[in-house]
């Protein structure tokens, strides 16, 4: 028997995107009301402009009436004057794609301000996002977001291993997502180090072990070897 408490405390929620800009809430609550009952939904918004981004998120009551949603409406239905169809899935998955547009930037000198940064990563798309992190000493961290991956990639390719205002070359990279930063905090991986680099790292140190205790435990033979002989 299903859990109907546990469906009712925990809102399905989807990602619309290929949303008509001109496209109201009304409409989207047209389109997804006939799958289920719909708890709440909204179209993201620029924070300044209030223009719609183009997409948005739909929260349904039951993981039934999402799926409905997902299989009737997803890469099916087109909304005009949009010539690509809608696209729904689960908002987790999203957000999870999301994580990969955004960069972080490590061995930033103290002297790179946000506006300089902003300088530095706008030739290679739009920035829906920067800030920097004050660190230890002289070298600060920070983290771009660009609209999609594809724009992210070519600041990677650019600027990974460039030096900027200081002696020390930036490391530019993707940001870790949530579950790599859970799975570092339970690794109690160092700041900065990349988790597959950090496992390497330690099965080294093992191999160099098992070596090390190789050699040792061959010792007292081949002395007794040499005593014989």
């Amino acid at each position: 028997m299903p859990d109907q408490q546990g469906e009712c405390a925990k809102p399905w929620k989807l990602f619309v995107g290929q949303v008509p800009k001109n496209v109201q809430e009304a409409t989207i609550r047209s389109f997804f009301s006939p799958y289920g009952e719909i708890v709440h939904m909204n179209i993201l918004r620029d924070r300044f402009t209030q223009i719609s981004k183009g997409c948005g998120f739909v929260s349904y009551s039951t993981k039934e009436a999402a799926d409905k949603a997902i299989s009737a409406l997803h890469s099916v239905v087109t909304i005009p004057p949009h010539t690509a169809p809608l696209q729904v899935r689960y908002a987790d998955e999203e957000l999870q794609q999301m994580a990969e547009h955004k960069l972080f930037i490590g061995k930033l000198p103290t002297t790179v301000t946000e506006e300089l940064l902003r300088q530095i990563f706008a030739p290679y798309g739009n920035i829906e996002k920067l800030n920097i992190l004050k660190g230890p000493a002289d070298v600060n961290c920070g983290f771009v977001k660009y609209d999609n991956r594809e724009e992210a990639e070519k600041a990677i390719r650019a600027l990974n291993g460039k030096v900027v205002g200081s002696n020390e070359p930036l490391v530019v990279k993707y940001a870790d997502t949530k579950k790599q930063k859970e799975k570092k905090m339970q690794m109690k991986v160092p700041p900065g180090v990349d988790v597959n680099t950090y496992i390497g790292q330690l099965q080294a140190q093992i191999v160099a072990l098992q070596n090390a205790l190789s050699t040792r435990s061959a010792s007292p033979a081949r002395k007794q070897q040499r005593w014989f002989n």
